[in-house]
C-alpha cells in the first residue's frame, strides 16, 4: 500500500500509479496546496450550443409549405441570398449564433426550426457549397436551442431584428482604419462590412476632413453623404461650405466645370474617330439619319417623315 498525506489527512492507495494520479488531479483542481481554485473567465451557466450543418436547419416557409399562419414564418425568408454575407461567412463563419427550437414534423421526426437568423442560414448554405467545391469540409454553424411557447418564439424573432442599432458612419470609418492598421486590405474590409471597396474608401475620406465637419456629422447636423461632396475642397473651403449648409445656403463644389460640347465639336470628333467595323452596317437607315439630323449634318426635310413630326 502507498500512503500519502494531503492537507493533513492520510490516504492509502494500492499502487504508486494510483497515488500519482490522485495527486495530479488534486493539483489541477488547485487543492493540493490549500489554495482556492482560480475563477474562470466564463463562470456562468452553460447554454445549449450546437454546431450544425446549415442544410439540417429548417426554414419555415422555405423548406416547408407553411404560410404566415405559422408562428415562425417570416416573409423575409424569400429574400435573395446576400452575396456579401456569403463571402463574409466563407471567411469568418457565422459570427452570431442561430436561434432554433426543437420540434417535430407531421411524421413525428425531430427537427431544428430556425427562430432567428434566416438570412445567415441561407448565406451559410451557399458558403458551405462553395467551400466544399474548393475541397474543404462542410461548414458547421453555431446554434442555440431556445424553449418557449409560440408567442415567445415569435417575439424573439421580432426582437432580434427590430432592436438593432446601426453604427454611425464615422464609427464604421474608424473601425475600417483600425482594421487596415493591422495589415489588412481594403478588399478584406469590404468583405467584413459587406460593402463595396468604393464605399470603404469613401468612409476613409471622411476621417481626413475638417474636424468641424466631423463634429457636425456626429451631431447629426450633416449627413455623411453631404460631407463627402465637400471632400475635394480645402480645409478652409470646407469650413465655409459647412457654415453655408448650416445656414441653409446652397453650396457648390468648386471643381472646374467641364465645357459643354457644341454640335460642331461633336461632328469633328465623330468624323475623326474611325467607326467600329460593321457598326454602321448594323444601324437602320432611319436611326442613322436621326443621328445625322441631331448632329446637324442633315436637315429635317432630308429625313423622311421628320418634318411631319416636328410640325
Amino acid at each position: 500500500m502507498i500512503q500519502i498525506t494531503v492537507n493533513g489527512k492520510h490516504k492509502c492507495f494500492p499502487s504508486q500509479k494510483l497515488a500519482d494520479a490522485f495527486l495530479a488531479a488534486q493539483e489541477s483542481n488547485g487543492k493540493s496546496n490549500g489554495k482556492r481554485k482560480p475563477k474562470q473567465a466564463l463562470s456562468g451557466k452553460r447554454n445549449s450550443l450546437f454546431l450544425e450543418d446549415p442544410e439540417d436547419l429548417v426554414l419555415i416557409g422555405l423548406d416547408t409549405d407553411d404560410d404566415d399562419s405559422h408562428p415562425l414564418f417570416d416573409e423575409r425568408v424569400h429574400w435573395p441570398v446576400d452575396e456579401g454575407l456569403v463571402l463574409n461567412i466563407m471567411v469568418y463563419n457565422v459570427v452570431e449564433p442561430i436561434l432554433v427550437r426543437k420540434s417535430k414534423d407531421d411524421n413525428g421526426v425531430e427537427r431544428a426550426e430556425v427562430v432567428a437568423g434566416r438570412q445567415r442560414v441561407k448565406a451559410a448554405r451557399e458558403a458551405s457549397r462553395r467551400l466544399q467545391a474548393e475541397g474543404k469540409e462542410v461548414l458547421k454553424i453555431r446554434t442555440i436551442a431556445e424553449r418557449g411557447e409560440d408567442h415567445n418564439m415569435f417575439g424573439i424573432n421580432i426582437s432580434t431584428n427590430e432592436l438593432r442599432q446601426d453604427d454611425t458612419p464615422l464609427g464604421r470609418a474608424r473601425k475600417v482604419r483600425t482594421y487596415l492598421s493591422m495589415g489588412r486590405t481594403v478588399e478584406e474590409a469590404a468583405i467584413m462590412f459587406d460593402r463595396s471597396t468604393y464605399t470603404i474608401q469613401d468612409w476613409l475620406k471622411l476621417l481626413e476632413m475638417e474636424p468641424e465637419v466631423l463634429q457636425a456629422i456626429e451631431a447629426g447636423a450633416l449627413s455623411a453623404h453631404a460631407a463627402l461632396k465637400m471632400s475635394s475642397l480645402s480645409r478652409k473651403e470646407q469650413r465655409k461650405a459647412l457654415k453655408a449648409l448650416l445656414e441653409g445656403k446652397k453650396v457648390r463644389n468648386r471643381k472646374p466645370a467641364l465645357p459643354v460640347p457644341t454640335k460642331a465639336t461633336l461632328r469633328k470628333v465623330i468624323e475623326a474617330a474611325p467607326a467600329p467595323e460593321g457598326f454602321v452596317a448594323k444601324l437602320s437607315p432611319e436611326f442613322a439619319a436621326g443621328i445625322r439630323y441631331a448632329l446637324g449634318t442633315l436637315t429635317a426635310a432630308e429625313v423622311e417623315g421628320l418634318e411631319e413630326i416636328l410640325v
